[in-house]
């Protein structure tokens, strides 16, 4: 998850704090998302960083990224990586025959 935050230009932080603007969580009912909901910080599920991660624009706002709705199975193929950006595709050239 540090990874694709980081390559999207986001800072990722293990501890949540008034500066957070976002909570990328697992499950409701937890302290860091009791406590992002009382300082208004926005919570969303891990589909919404995978579909940002992958070129896709969204909005956190969007019921596909509440807590509680499913994920789907999150493992792009080679082609779909490439297709991010070029430091990808420089990246799995390498590994291409």
């Amino acid at each position: 998850m540090k990874f694709m935050v980081e390559a999207m230009g986001a800072k990722f932080t293990p501890y949540l704090s008034r500066h957070n603007n976002i909570l990328i969580a697992k499950s409701a009912g937890v302290e860091k998302v009791e406590k992002a909901r009382e300082w208004d910080i926005q919570v969303v599920n891990y589909q919404w960083l995978a579909d940002n991660y992958a070129g896709q624009r969204v909005e956190a706002d969007n019921q596909r990224y509440q807590l509680g709705q499913p994920c789907e199975d999150v493992s792009p193929g080679p082609y779909a990586l490439e297709m991010i950006n070029d430091q990808f595709k420089q990246l799995l050239r390498k590994f291409s025959l």
